[in-house]
């Protein structure tokens, strides 16, 4: 199998991930919507649903990653900040407020899957990265453990809201208060 159908397989975890939660699809459902063939899911990942969805998981959580250390490196603080949740409206919007992040999904699920404990990994990898932007910026160096902590609980939770909502509104909530809270209202 090519290299493509690996991609399309992982994207369409992604996104189904994201609508119904891993235990929401099946790999009949995988397969459908990546238009890839039966034994492909198998050839590109031997442990089957459970290896796909750990690698969907890890995969999405590292793009989201460097979304928050690219913009912040380049704009700043706040620019990322606003990048990052910007990112997550344009998927509510863009899905009909059908999708929302898969991360949370895997870590939400019911059995200490491998799925789950990537979730685990990546909110680590979250945490991690936000800390040392955090520790870089003299407003909340010296709260940068507990405000990446915060950030991150705070636009899970504002997407789950928003999803369930149907409205951008806890999204915007959510990012005006921690731009007050990080001292970044008005830059």
């Amino acid at each position: 199998m090519s290299r493509g159908a690996r991609e399309r397989l992982l994207s369409s975890a992604v996104t189904l991930f994201r609508r119904s939660g891993i235990a929401g699809c099946g790999v009949a459902e995988i397969l459908a919507h990546s238009g890839a063939g039966r034994g492909s899911i198998y050839t590109h990942f031997p442990g089957g649903k459970a290896e796909l969805a750990e690698e969907a998981v890890r995969t999405s959580g590292q793009d989201l990653t460097d979304l928050i250390t690219t913009v912040v490196d380049q704009q700043g603080l706040a620019d990322g900040l606003h990048a990052l949740i910007e990112y997550w409206r344009d998927m509510l919007r863009s899905t009909g407020y059908a999708e929302s992040c898969p991360i949370l999904s895997a870590a939400l699920q019911n059995d200490a899957t491998a799925a789950q404990r990537a979730a685990g990994d990546v909110f680590r990898d979250w945490h991690e990265a936000l800390t040392g932007i955090l520790r870089a910026e003299p407003a909340t160096s010296d709260r940068a453990d507990t405000l990446a902590t915060l950030i991150i609980a705070a636009v899970e939770g504002a997407i789950a809201l928003a999803r369930g909502q149907h409205s951008l509104a806890p999204l915007d909530a959510v990012e005006a208060e921690l731009a007050h809270l990080l001292g970044l209202a008005g830059e």
